[in-house]
């Protein structure tokens, strides 16, 4: 397999996520080398999660493309092609998105105060 820079690598992926109808406000993607590291969530476009074979498909593209996976996802973890959802209720969500650089809540930092 002939290897490709960087940039094509953004491009392709840029191109999966276009054809896969991923949200591409809620995902960061950046090449480095042969890792390809993804952030945020990976959603639908519309909204939503996506389906899990929309999702291995996704996936199995990515990784043809000759890279390796670096996931920070905030929805997802998907470690040597493995795809595992990261469900969290709506009061776990509230608290982890009002979580501060100190590792405590802002209601729980203002009620220790």
């Amino acid at each position: 397999m002939k290897k490709i820079s960087r940039f094509e690598i953004n491009k392709k992926v840029r191109q999966l996520f276009s054809r896969y109808r991923v949200n591409m406000a809620e995902v960061q993607y950046s090449c480095s080398g042969r890792n390809l590291r993804l952030s945020g969530k990976l959603v639908k476009e519309e909204g939503g999660e996506l389906r899990q074979l929309v999702l291995e498909k996704l996936v199995n593209d990515i990784l043809s493309l000759g890279v390796h996976l670096v996931c920070e996802l905030e929805n997802l973890e998907i470690i040597e092609g493995m795809i595992v959802r990261n469900v969290y209720t709506k009061e776990e969500d509230e608290k982890k998105r009002n979580q501060s650089a100190f590792g405590k809540s802002v209601d729980e930092a203002t009620e220790a105060s």
